[in-house]
C-alpha cells in the first residue's frame, strides 16, 4: 500500500488494518506522522520518501512498536527552492513599421 502526503490523521486510520504487511509513504512525512502509526502488529515493510527530516529515535521507536518489522527505509528528498513570483515587466510596443523612407534633410 502506498500513501502520497497523508498526515497522522491519516496515518492513524491505518492503524484498524491487522493484514497490512507493506507501506509506502510518499511526501511531507513528518516525525510526528510516523508516530502516529502504532500498529498494524503484521507491518513488516515501511518506505518514507519525504523532505523533512526524519530523526533516529523515530525509527527505533517504530522498530519497537512493530515486533516483525523488517525493513525501514527513510529516503529524505532535498527541498527545491521556490521562487517568489516576480513582476511582469509591461510589454514594449515598438512604433510600427512602414515601407516609406525617412526624409532626408538636405541643407
Amino acid at each position: 500500500s502506498g500513501l502520497s502526503s497523508c498526515t497522522g490523521e491519516d496515518i492513524a486510520h491505518l492503524n484498524s488494518l491487522p493484514k497490512l504487511r507493506s507501506l509506502t509513504l510518499i511526501g511531507d512525512i513528518t516525525n510526528s506522522t510516523l508516530a502516529s502509526l502504532t500498529g498494524p502488529l503484521s507491518l513488516e515493510s515501511v518506505s518514507v520518501d519525504t523532505d523533512e527530516p526524519i530523526r533516529k529515535e523515530t525509527v527505533t521507536n517504530l522498530t519497537r512498536s512493530h515486533p516483525v518489522i523488517e525493513y525501514i527505509h527513510i529516503n529524505e528528498l532535498q527541498k527545491v527552492p521556490t521562487r517568489p513570483p516576480q513582476e511582469r515587466e509591461p510589454t514594449r510596443v515598438s512604433q510600427p513599421r512602414t515601407n516609406r523612407r525617412a526624409p532626408s534633410r538636405r541643407r
